[in-house]
């Protein structure tokens, strides 16, 4: 027994060690703890082999308490190392005490199905731990594997039901059932990272969040994404924005173009813009470098004067310098020739 306690306790130390170098730094709280209520129904193989319902529960049935503790691992994937105690009342007549009591130390995978901060969070779990059971002293391990809920009352404040199954080695497979709280430590963010708070629950905190009251995926720094057709418009502006030959002066053409800048950057108030100026190789080289800088400061003041606001904008040229195709024919002096419109989030 003492080679099987010392196995168990050099696999929980691994897993504590798994905890203390998990540190890196999720839009998510690293650390919570749970405490629940535990219901038992053991099906045991001593002097009957009725597996019924009402053998299961009207005679092998217990209560006690479970203290977890839960480490983020992975922005779904937590690792838990729940402790519990229970009272176990067998019927008469089996050749040991009727009442028991029973430990269980486990360390166990829990995958979350959603985000923190979701209103309702269905996750499962698996795992590996030891069984300590008194009247008849026996150690043995258990293998858990089960399914539960949380259901969001307060920020970091969860109701938490769960039902499990146990394999153990020492015939004590059974069932165990919980229901009670989980609570995330250090508010709605990662106490190592001094960060809190996430005011659109999107799963980034407020201190990372260009948008913090609005919802946006953590790719986009927490906005949301532009749409395919806004999008498309943008990639449109490239090569129907004209201006006449030589000059930075634009095109009538060109405003209705422009106008659906406008109309994105006013849809989209926690995007800036850069424009940038382009030509082809034509002509010399400073006078290319100057024209690309006036034509996009061109579209810069048109955009400003329909109400973009000058500080969500900057503009540059850089000539000749940066092709999008080879200036060895007109159809690729006529792409090289362009104002480019980059969208990105403060």
């Amino acid at each position: 027994m003492k080679t099987k306690i010392r196995s168990w306790f050099i696999a929980l130390g691994c897993c504590l060690m798994l905890i203390a170098f998990s540190d890196r730094a999720f839009s998510q709280p690293a650390n919570s703890l749970a405490i629940r209520y535990t219901g038992n129904n053991y099906i045991h193989t001593f002097g009957s082999d009725d597996l019924s319902l009402k053998n299961i529960y009207q005679q092998s049935t217990g209560a006690g308490v479970e203290f977890a503790y839960y480490r983020r691992i992975m922005d779904h994937l937590l690792l838990g190392i729940p402790f519990k105690y229970n009272e176990i009342n067998y019927p008469e007549g089996l050749g040991f005490k009727s009442e028991q009591s029973t430990i269980n130390l486990d360390a166990l995978l829990q995958y979350q199905f959603c985000r923190y901060g979701s209103w309702i969070n269905p996750y499962v779990h698996a795992g590996v731990g030891a069984n300590y059971i008194t009247a008849p002293e026996e150690f043995g391990f258990g293998f858990p594997v089960g399914v539960g809920l949380n259901i969001k009352m307060f920020p970091d404040f969860y109701l938490s039901a769960q039902t499990q199954y146990r394999f153990s080695t020492n015939d004590r497979d059974g069932w165990q059932h919980g229901i009670g709280f989980h609570f995330f430590l250090g508010g709605e963010g990662d106490g190592d990272m001094g960060i809190s708070g996430d005011s659109d629950g999107d799963g980034v905190f407020d201190a990372l969040d260009s948008c913090p009251d609005i919802p946006g995926p953590a790719s986009n720094r927490g906005c949301p994404e532009l749409t395919q057709e806004d999008m498309d418009k943008v990639e449109l502006a490239i090569s129907m924005v004209q201006f006449e030959t030589a000059k930075s002066v634009l095109l009538p053409q060109s405003f209705p173009v422009l106008d659906n800048i406008v109309d994105i950057m006013k849809r989209y108030p926690y995007y800036s813009l850069k424009i940038s100026g382009h030509t082809d190789n034509v002509g010399d080289d400073t006078s290319n470098l100057a024209l690309s800088k006036e034509r996009a400061k061109a579209c810069f003041d048109y955009l400003a004067s329909k109400g973009v606001f000058p500080g969500r904008m900057t503009h540059d040229g850089y000539g000749e310098a940066k092709p999008r195709a080879t200036n060895n024919n007109d159809e690729g002096r006529a792409l090289n020739r362009r104002v480019e419109f980059e969208l990105s989030v403060n």
